[in-house]
């Protein structure tokens, strides 16, 4: 299991660099672009979408060294002149590096969901430093960042060998027929990452509280993998979700309040991926896929249409919550001692 971890850690830091590369480049690229908002939904679909297509390559071949290949990607996008091609590049090396992450933090860790959480929570850090350096010249910063992870994945893919199955993760119901069960967990990213952006959250005003948010997001999606090892997936999964609303809904105008939501709520993001590893355990590839696409539908609504006021605000949250706690209480298995 410590390996397990370390794996996790050390895709961390990838996933950190990873999105400070990214959102270095599409910020400072894009940024005052009249057509930003086109370049940033562009990004969410080229960069999610494709990994459902990359993560069943990664099944099909696991020694398929796709890390690598795409954080090399990153770079070269960096160091191009020319806009779109790098773009285009940047979004699909992103794609492939959160696949390998997603396969040596899935695969052969004892069942256990700590490392890709801890994986997944790394790249909240990355997005918001990534902004801030937008508005600098230092392209050395993503640059040796990514470097950094060239070494970490090849010093991982050396001393790693994973069989490509997710095996001893069991957190889903299996009498849930496949597909209404992928249906369910599809759902439930989807609502979250919407309700990501409806939570009320006036206080933010500075670059100072941008990096707690985010900062706040990352500990939260770390934690909820480990509490999910801890006390089981459905209790996390539930009481995290219940424990957020009140600090989501009344949080408006008041930070810690409101980050101890958020916190909480992003606890959720492990679970939902090992549900579904847990029924499609040959294939962590692409259920590491179907939330990527996941969360692009459900963050493409949140480009064009957004509540307007604190109670439209209170009124979607509550609503949305309500219905992803529902999807986890039938979706996901009751904890018992007996089975951990």
């Amino acid at each position: 299991m410590k390996r397990g971890i370390t794996r996790g850690i050390l895709y961390a830091v990838v996933h950190f660099s990873l999105e400070v590369a990214c959102f270095y480049f599409i910020f400072n690229r894009f940024g005052q672009s009249q057509y930003w908002v086109l370049f940033a939904l562009l990004y969410d679909c080229l960069a999610f979408v494709p990994q459902a297509l990359f993560g069943a390559l990664q099944d099909r071949f696991p020694r398929l060294d796709l890390g690598t290949c795409g954080a090399v990607m990153v770079i070269t996008a960096l160091l191009l002149p020319f806009d779109i091609i790098a773009f285009i590049m940047l979004c699909f090396g992103n794609a492939l590096v959160h696949i390998s992450g997603a396969h040596y933090t899935l695969c052969d860790v004892e069942g256990r969901l700590a490392p890709s959480g801890i994986f997944v929570g790394g790249g909240s850090f990355g997005v918001i430093i990534g902004q801030l350096l937008s508005k600098t010249e230092l392209v050395i910063i993503p640059l040796a960042l990514m470097a950094v992870s060239v070494i970490i994945i090849c010093l991982i893919r050396r001393s790693v060998s994973v069989s490509g199955r997710a095996d001893g993760i069991d957190i889903a119901d299996k009498n849930m027929p496949i597909w209404i069960f992928i249906l369910l967990m599809f759902t439930a990213v989807a609502v979250r990452a919407y309700i990501g952006y409806a939570i009320p959250i006036a206080w933010k005003s500075s670059a100072l509280d941008s990096v707690i948010l985010f900062f706040v997001m990352g500990i939260g999606k770390m934690l909820g993998g480990v509490f999910s090892d801890i006390i089981g997936a459905k209790r996390t999964a539930i009481f995290s979700l219940i424990l957020s609303l009140p600090f989501m809904l009344f949080g408006n105008s008041n930070m810690l309040v409101s980050v101890i939501g958020v916190g909480l709520f992003s606890m959720t993001m492990a679970i939902t991926l090992g549900a579904l590893v847990s029924r499609l355990s040959d294939m962590p590839g692409i259920s590491f896929g179907i939330t990527t696409v996941g969360l692009f539908i459900g963050t493409m609504p949140a480009f064009f249409v957004l509540p307007k006021t604190l109670l439209a605000n209170q009124v979607t949250v509550t609503l949305l919550t309500v219905t992803v706690i529902i999807i986890f209480i039938f979706g996901l298995k009751g904890d018992r001692k007996d089975e951990k």
